[in-house]
């Protein structure tokens, strides 16, 4: 019975540290963290993408923003679009309100954007997905 219960143990041991042998990844090299928000405020989208690139990143620029509306169908329908945003340093913060959207449906919000960093370019890019089922504020 003891050895039963010890031969548990060491396999429940075995199996907990060889999940933790696979490290996660990093998603990019010069880019330490994106942030994204797509919200329903009261009939308006709240639209928010923070960048956050390596204290040493020289700019983020080429900055493309697209907020569609989803259909059930899947179907996209180009809401809105920013293009060629950029600053001359390592984070990046925006935010827009689009007016109009409906509570219930769905929106994605997307970008594309170039983080600058030793000579070398990154091209990154996310997306976010909302169905718009309460508002935040």
């Amino acid at each position: 019975m003891k050895i039963k219960k010890l031969i548990s143990v060491l396999l429940l041991v075995v199996m907990a540290l060889s999940m933790t042998a696979y490290a996660v990844q990093p998603r990019w090299t010069n880019t330490l963290a994106v942030t994204m928000e797509n919200a329903y405020d009261n009939g308006d989208a709240l639209l928010r993408i923070s960048i956050n690139a390596r204290s040493d990143a020289d700019k983020i620029d080429n900055v493309d923003i697209r907020f569609y509306h989803v259909a059930s169908s899947g179907t996209e329908t180009l809401i809105a679009s920013w293009d060629d945003l950029s600053v001359n340093d390592f984070n990046f913060h925006w935010v827009e309100y689009v007016e109009n959207v409906h509570k219930f449906h769905t929106y994605r919000l997307e970008f594309t954007a170039d983080v600058h960093r030793n000579g070398y370019v990154e091209r990154i890019s996310d997306a976010k997905t909302s169905v718009y089922n309460y508002s935040i504020s």
